[in-house]
């Protein structure tokens, strides 16, 4: 091994599943007690593991206002937030510290931890052993109807059917997600991106998601699953299997509309690429405001080191 390189700890998590290799991944280097890699490094890193996200752990700026700093990249740029990184970044911060001290700072955060990142601080509750992570839903960048033609031509380029489009909003929470909502979960795992029909490079700049609801609340196994969600970023990854910030933004606008099917309800995603993945939403409301949180359980696949 080169001189030049350093050995950083380093845990794969699969996140939204307690099954491993039924959720979606991220890669989560160990940064808080050696030098960082430089930015050229992390995102060289990034590219090479070809996971949608690749973080790494950082020490605070401030150790009074969180627990850790999280820089996140893409295998093609670096985000302000993601969901997914999110909630397996701290479940590998809380094995990092190991049982007893995590434990200890759980217990005496009543789970209350808090994440810094490019988008700002972002609240977090974890349970008592650690294994699953709730974030509290960031406020939008951008929220808004998409435009007439924007959306023409997302219809065209994966041949949507018209009438299962209800509706179409800016969802932008960090990623530049487009929100589409379809009229039933079965119009959700019909679209088709592989369809010699489609127009894929045309739509190639845009963050894509659909959310559609089960009739009866429940899956075709009786599962009681609000929802079915899928994302797609063709820029560098395809279809994502499980999406904390998706499913963030889509909570936000559903509350906003009214239209939150209750105060607890799961949406399932992954479902089309036979993943697994639960994302569980909890709605807040009090008087003077209302804060969603969005959470899954997570589980280390792999734990070892890493050279950069």
């Amino acid at each position: 091994m080169s001189s030049t390189t350093t050995t950083y700890p380093f845990h794969q998590v699969d996140t939204f599943t307690a099954t491993p290799y039924l959720g979606n991944p991220v890669a989560v280097v160990n940064c808080l007690t050696l030098p960082a890699p430089t930015q050229e490094q992390m995102q060289r890193f990034a590219r090479w593991t070809n996971l949608s996200e690749t973080t790494f752990l950082l020490p605070p700026t401030d150790p009074s206002t969180a627990d850790y700093r999280l820089k996140i990249f893409t295998p093609v740029e670096e985000l302000p937030f993601a969901g997914h990184p999110t909630l397996g970044s701290c479940h590998s911060f809380l094995r990092h510290l190991g049982s007893d001290r995590s434990s200890a700072l759980i217990a005496k955060r009543e789970g209350k931890l808090v994440q810094e990142c490019a988008i700002g601080l972002v609240n977090l509750q974890v349970s008592s052993d650690g294994a699953t992570v709730r974030f509290r839903a960031p406020d939008f960048i951008r929220h808004e109807p998409v435009d007439a033609p924007t959306l023409d031509r997302i219809i065209k380029c994966l041949c949507l059917n018209q009438e299962d489009v209800l509706e179409a909003w800016h969802i932008d929470n960090g990623p530049r997600w487009i929100g589409i909502k379809l009229r039933t979960a079965s119009a959700v795992l019909a679209v088709d991106t592989t369809s010699p029909t489609c127009d894929i490079p045309a739509i190639r700049d845009l963050f894509l998601g659909f959310i559609g609801p089960y009739p009866s609340g429940k899956n075709e196994g009786g599962e009681e699953v609000a929802n079915e969600v899928r994302a797609f970023v063709f820029e560098d990854i395809g279809e994502d299997p499980v999406t904390g910030s998706l499913n963030a933004g889509f909570a936000k606008w559903l509350e906003a509309s009214g239209e939150s099917p209750a105060a607890e309800y799961t949406n399932s995603q992954g479902t089309a690429m036979g993943r697994q993945g639960r994302v569980r939403v909890r709605v807040d409301r009090t008087q003077d405001k209302t804060d969603i949180w969005i959470g899954g359980e997570c589980v280390v696949c792999i734990d070892g080191v890493v050279h950069i």
